[in-house]
């Protein structure tokens, strides 16, 4: 829409519509100047137990197809500005009026509803949460909080915004931690509120130990099941009679195919998704990528159609990373 409406592409656009005139001169969305590059956060992840850099996710001077969704650039003290001129009604520190209290409401307008845990009601006293325009608005504790999360692989980022309390946090991390991410911002936030504190690091700590005691015993089932010999019909399906192609929509083809009396998962479109299938139970499978720096192993559950016929496989996220696997629906093609 932009490009048709501006005749600019869609980083041109945010760059001299919104960053240049707001005073944002270290934020971009567009191919990046070769001085910009000079100092510049690499992204890390542990990878098999060790902290490494993830080369792949090195930020390139061309902007990334995801740019929408993750393409913006920024220095810490240009997301500052940005936060001061959301909690001003659109005036920049400056005094430059970027768009007006109007327009302001109508991003923090709620369009679509979300759910509320039982969790966040407990440790947020939380009612309602929704989505505006770009915004994730929700209740904390009486007061409004307005906020949204950045991730990509190696680079953390989290902004909230407390209008009542004219209070706005920003997290930036090149690490791959999202328990850090929710722990630090969580512990920043509540500070400011009237409310008794609680230690976020350790619940994290908590929510941690228990998913690996639960990655724990996925893996010892993985290792029981392998070593059966031979596997009965009842607990491993033959594994021929999964191979083939399957497409989703919007993903497009992946090819399950037989190596070595195991299933290999190959995405054509994301040749980084590529890895072995172990075998979990009945029809479901567990996909452990081989380019570790993911961090998204996931289910795959193949599904029949009335004739017990293999006819497509969905997917659903191993542990509580931000994939949103469940948006596929692959039906089988070959």
């Amino acid at each position: 829409i932009i490009p048709r409406v501006s005749g600019k592409s869609w980083g041109e656009y945010l760059e001299s519509n919104i960053m240049r005139p707001a005073g944002m001169k270290h934020c971009f969305a567009d191919r990046i100047p070769a001085k910009a590059m000079r100092n510049i956060a690499t992204p890390h992840g542990v990878i098999e137990g060790r902290l490494s850099v993830i080369e792949r996710g090195r930020i390139p001077r061309q902007p990334p197809i995801s740019a929408a969704a993750g393409g913006v650039i920024c220095s810490l003290g240009d997301m500052l500005t940005w936060m001061r001129t959301q909690l001003n009604n659109g005036t920049t520190p400056d005094g430059v009026e970027l768009y007006s209290a109007r327009q302001g409401r109508e991003m923090w307008k709620p369009r679509t509803l979300r759910g509320v845990s039982e969790r966040a009601y407990e440790l947020n006293r939380t009612h309602f949460s929704a989505y505006g325009l770009g915004w994730r608005l929700t209740d904390v504790h009486g007061f409004l909080e307005v906020s949204h999360t950045g991730t990509l692989a190696g680079m953390r980022s989290y902004v909230v915004l407390i209008p009542e309390l004219e209070l706005g946090v920003v997290y930036l991390s090149n690490g791959a931690g999202s328990a850090a991410r929710r722990s630090v911002m969580n512990s920043i936030v509540r500070s400011f509120m009237p409310v008794e504190q609680v230690d976020w690091v350790q619940m994290e700590i908590d929510e941690i130990a228990l998913e690996r005691e639960a990655e724990k015993q996925r893996q010892e089932l993985e290792k029981a099941t392998e070593s059966e010999q031979p596997c009965t019909p009842c607990r491993m399906p033959d594994l021929s009679l999964l191979a083939g192609r399957y497409r989703d929509p919007w993903f497009g083809d992946v090819i399950i195919r037989l190596e070595d009396r195991r299933l290999m998962f190959a995405a054509e479109k994301s040749p980084k998704l590529l890895g072995p299938l172990t075998h979990y139970e009945g029809r479901q499978f567990i996909i452990r990528w081989i380019d570790r720096s993911l961090e998204a192993d996931a289910y795959i559950q193949f599904e029949t159609n009335e004739d017990g016929e293999v006819s497509g496989m969905t997917m659903s996220k191993l542990d509580r990373g931000d994939y949103d696997f469940e948006d596929l629906d692959f039906e089988r093609v070959e």
